[in-house]
């Protein structure tokens, strides 16, 4: 049997399998490509130490903001995609279903992909345009992700998101202070028994 010794050698796909069962005959079957009768024929011995390798796969992750599916079988369909590149763009429908997608995230990890990737309109250097979110993007294609790609890009998302949060917080501390010192000092702001319920 064939087992992958880097992350970089399974997919999303398979990752996405090893993470939502606890059946050790589905998961070698995932990452061998061995059907269940085929496992079956073989050796316990040899099933028991193709799940050690398994279990021992380092979790390595590296983030590209380009990547492009060499999988044969999409050969026809074979696009560039692109990480989205500004934050200020994520439209509200994207926030909605990534948070959909984060909340039962193995199952959905590839819907998320095709929000943060989408197939590049234009390039130049490392300048590009990504197309617009439709939610009808076919996420399938993202299953053959190599699983080190995923997790680098989920590390980035999810420090980015966090930076994003603080900003944002920081930013509505600075003007919630700013309202509290300007109403103290009664610059501008005559009180009234419906500015608490405003504010």
């Amino acid at each position: 049997m064939k087992i992958p010794y880097r992350w970089a050698e399974l997919t999303l796909g398979q990752l996405q399998i090893l993470m939502t069962t606890d059946d050790p005959l589905r998961k070698v079957c995932a990452v061998t490509g061995l059907t269940l009768e085929q496992l079956r024929a073989k050796p316990q011995s040899e099933v028991d130490e193709a799940l050690k390798r398994i279990e021992a796969i380092p979790e390595v992750g590296r983030h590209k903001t380009k990547i492009t599916f060499e999988n044969r079988q999409w050969f026809k369909k074979r696009k560039k995609y692109g990480f989205i590149t500004d934050w200020d763009e994520f439209t509200t429908g994207e926030w909605i279903d990534a948070q959909r997608y984060v909340e039962d995230f193995w199952p959905n990890a590839h819907k998320l992909m095709a929000i943060l990737y989408r197939p590049i309109l234009w390039e130049n250097g490392d300048k590009y345009a990504i197309a617009k979110y439709t939610a009808k993007e076919d996420a399938s294609i993202f299953k053959s992700m190599p699983a080190d790609l995923f997790t680098g890009t989920m590390l980035f998302f999810w420090t980015t998101r966090s930076e994003q949060l603080t900003a944002l917080q920081s930013s509505l501390l600075e003007a919630t202070e700013a309202l509290i010192s300007s109403t103290k000092n009664g610059d501008g702001i005559s009180p009234s028994g419906h500015s608490p319920e405003r504010t």
